[in-house]
């Protein structure tokens, strides 16, 4: 009876991992080649990708220690994990601290921007206070090395209305790039108060501050030192300690999202992709990417996402493919990431279930000529 117990057991575990499986496949319609890194049941909060490593960070339940009885407390906290795509269990770079500093908190900075970055194994992540969301820190850990404050949410004198706020955070390699501002505020007569975009903004460059030759928006990528920079007038720049800002020439001033690698800046406006000389700013050509919500690049590959499809253009020619697809009542994707080690992208419900599937995926490299 207990060898029949076992057996029936490991039917059952057998049947439950079969369902997860198909519900995993279902969901999101992986295209061939792909790999599921991570399936987990919380929203992907962001998602970084530096070489074959991949940094996953999401909000979720988690066992933190209280100051006062009954001393721990299951809350809902900021959880970062390094997953590398050649194989492993991942890794929990992300530590439990008292509730007040993390339950009902969120992962962010400017709206649009990356709330999470990765430079080697190293990850780097915002996360703002709950209670009043104005509090941001900028946190970071790496495999063996304890999680730690890089700036803490409530530097001195600031004003919990005006800041100075945490912008977006964006690394590769050994440079890491993030961005700080103050806002302005005008109060009527009637007591309702209007806040300013965005002003006095800094960037902060391995390690230097570097002035930005307009306001800046949002620190969208950073490559061998440079930073590619969305500025309040939705123009583009290319940033470095030691050489004036590049502002890119030849495009609409309506970018919403760019990226830096090696000789390409691109960037997304007016449904279409822009591709630039990173050296020169100087517009070399645009491509068709109606939709198109978040761009990455690397080795000459530009890829972009919508929230149904992934697709990778050659930047040097314009040769493209559809990577991924997914059907509109299964799931919608939440953006992609490009490396050495292969495409890198999440999906979520496009219907919210008890239990919802949030995945993340591997694409092997297009070979496009």
């Amino acid at each position: 009876m207990r060898a029949a117990g076992k057996r029936g057991t490991r039917r059952l575990l057998s049947v439950a991992a079969a369902v997860t499986l198909a519900a995993a496949a279902s969901h999101a319609a992986a295209a061939r080649g792909s790999v599921l890194l991570s399936s987990r049941t919380t929203a992907v909060a962001g998602l970084a990708m530096d070489g074959d490593e991949v940094a996953i960070a999401d909000t979720a339940p988690t066992r933190v220690s209280l100051p006062f009885p009954p001393w721990s407390a299951l809350e809902r906290c900021d959880r970062v994990d390094l997953v590398d795509v050649r194989g492993g269990a991942p890794v929990r770079l992300s530590r439990n601290r008292p509730a007040y500093y993390c339950d009902g908190g969120a992962f962010g900075g400017t709206p649009r921007g990356e709330s999470v970055a990765l430079a080697g194994s190293r990850a780097f992540w915002i996360y703002r206070d709950p209670g009043n969301f104005l509090y941001q820190s900028l946190l970071t850990a790496a495999p063996g090395s304890a999680e730690r404050t890089m700036i803490a949410a409530t530097p001195a004198g600031a004003d919990p209305d005006l800041g100075p706020f945490l912008g977006p955070v964006a690394a590769s390699g050994t440079s890491l790039a993030y961005s700080t501002y103050r806002v302005t505020r005008t109060c009527r007569p009637t007591g309702e108060c209007v806040f300013s975009p965005p002003r006095d903004t800094t960037l902060t460059l391995r390690g230097g501050r570097v002035a930005l030759p307009a306001p800046g928006r949002i620190v969208a990528s950073v490559d061998s030192g440079r930073a590619a920079v969305l500025l309040a007038d939705g123009r583009a720049a290319v940033v470095t300690r030691r050489a004036p800002a590049l502002i890119a020439r030849g495009g609409p001033h309506t970018a919403t999202s760019a990226a830096i690698a090696g000789r390409w800046l691109v960037t997304l406006a007016a449904n279409r992709l822009w591709a630039y000389d990173a050296a020169t700013a100087r517009l070399h050509g645009s491509f068709p990417a109606r939709g198109a919500l978040h761009v990455d690049s690397w080795a000459g590959i530009a890829v972009y996402t919508t929230r149904r499809q992934i697709v990778a253009i050659r930047l040097s020619n314009g040769h493209r493919r559809l990577m991924q697809q997914v059907a509109p009542h299964r799931a919608f994707i939440g953006g992609a990431e490009v490396e050495a080690g292969g495409i890198v992208w999440a999906t979520a419900p496009a219907q919210s279930t008890d239990r919802p599937l949030n995945l993340v995926w591997r694409l092997p490299l297009p070979s496009l000529r």
